[in-house]
């Protein structure tokens, strides 16, 4: 990437210049260099880092000024835009260009446009859980059960380890797809990695019970996913917001 490329060459570059200058050894010269390339990295980055985060933070703005069903449709398309915007800068820095899709197919699922939004999720790096769960219930909608559990899979063995609702997701969908002991089993792996979560344990129990699974305890956000509705009330939107490395 352009930063990392820029970073060697300045590294480099002081480098031959102390050698050429000051008569420094080769072996003299290169720790001065590296530490050089690895200032001006973490500068670049951190530059455009700042630069996708304020792109994010107008996203966020646009969805957080939703007030009714009707001013949805446009705030999620305004929102997709904004995002789209920040693809140019893709090329500077690792992982830039997969946040950003992630997050245009994460808006594109809000939208109900999961064909649009399937290759965009698919691209997002494991530590985006939410990416991964989105994409794990387009496979769920169609009747993919592999592929449904390769992304849930990424979901909560990357970024979502201690997220609830990725694991409680995971589980619904395996036991609405007639997969009911791998349910329990992962119900079971959800409890071993957060030993305090009430939510995951009654889920546990339910599911061990041959009980119908109640997804109460996990919304409002529960309901983003568009696996059930509530009786009242509209989706909330929420995605995953760039994170600086």
């Amino acid at each position: 990437m352009i930063n990392l490329i820029l970073s060697i060459v300045a590294g480099a570059l002081v480098t031959v210049l102390l050698h050429a200058i000051f008569g420094f050894g080769w072996i003299a010269c290169v720790l001065p260099g590296s530490l050089v390339m690895v200032a001006v990295y973490l500068l670049l980055a951190r530059r455009i880092a700042t630069q996708v985060q304020a792109i994010a933070e107008q996203a966020q703005v646009v969805l957080q000024g939703i007030r009714s069903e009707k001013e949805r449709g446009a705030a999620l398309d305004k929102a997709i835009t904004i995002f789209q915007s920040a693809l140019k800068l893709a090329n500077w820095q690792f992982f830039i260009g997969s946040e950003i899709q992630a997050n245009v197919g994460m808006l594109q699922y809000m939208k109900g446009d999961y064909a649009a939004a399937k290759p965009h999720l698919a691209g997002a790096i494991s530590r985006n859980w939410m990416a991964k769960s989105y994409l794990g219930c387009i496979h769920y909608m169609g009747k993919e059960p592999e592929p449904m559990k390769s992304a849930f899979e990424d979901a909560v063995t990357g970024g979502g380890k201690k997220e609830p609702l990725a694991w409680a997701a995971y589980c619904w969908c395996l036991e609405n797809t007639k997969q009911h002991d791998a349910a329990v089993a992962v119900a079971s792996r959800a409890v071993a990695e957060n030993p305090s979560d009430e939510k995951l344990k009654k889920l546990q129990n339910q599911l061990q019970n041959g009980k119908r699974l109640k997804m109460d305890p996990f919304t409002p956000n529960w309901w983003q996913f568009g696996l059930e509705q509530p009786a009242t009330a509209m989706p909330q939107v929420r995605f995953q917001r760039y994170r600086r490395r």
